[in-house]
C-alpha cells in the first residue's frame, strides 16, 4: 500500500491586527486567520468588499451567515483603520496563489470528483 503525501496548505501570514480595544465580532483562529465570530467568514473577504464599494447590506446578501449589524461594526473598524487592514489584505492576496495551488493539488491527490488521477 502506497502512502500519499499531501502538500501542506500554507497558513495565513503572520500578520497581527491588534483588536484588543475593538468591539467587533472578529476572532483570530489558530491558523492565523481573522473570522467573524460563529462563522467561517474571513475578515479579508469583507474588507475586500468594503474596499470595492460594497455596502454592509450587499455583503450580507453575498454572505448570508453574517448579521448586518456585525458587518456594519466591522465596516466602521475597517474605515477607521483602513491602511492597516488594506496592508493585511494585500499580504494575504500575495499568498493567495500559493495557497490555492496547494489546496487544488490536495483535492486532486485525495481523488476529489472531477480531478484526473495522475
Amino acid at each position: 500500500m502506497t502512502t500519499r503525501v499531501l502538500p501542506k496548505v500554507p497558513e495565513f501570514p503572520p500578520v497581527e491586527l491588534d483588536l484588543s480595544n475593538e468591539d467587533i465580532p472578529i476572532v483570530r483562529w489558530e491558523d492565523g486567520s481573522y473570522r467573524f465570530k460563529g462563522t467561517r467568514v474571513l475578515l479579508y473577504l469583507v474588507a475586500e468588499g468594503l474596499a470595492s464599494g460594497m455596502s454592509a447590506a450587499d455583503l450580507v446578501d453575498c454572505l448570508p451567515s453574517l448579521d448586518q449589524a456585525d458587518v456594519e461594526r466591522v465596516a466602521e473598524f475597517y474605515f477607521r483603520r483602513k491602511p492597516e487592514v488594506d496592508e493585511f489584505v494585500r499580504i494575504i492576496e500575495e499568498q493567495g496563489e500559493e495557497v490555492m495551488t496547494a489546496v487544488l493539488e490536495r483535492q486532486r491527490l485525495m481523488g476529489a470528483p472531477g480531478w484526473p488521477k495522475k
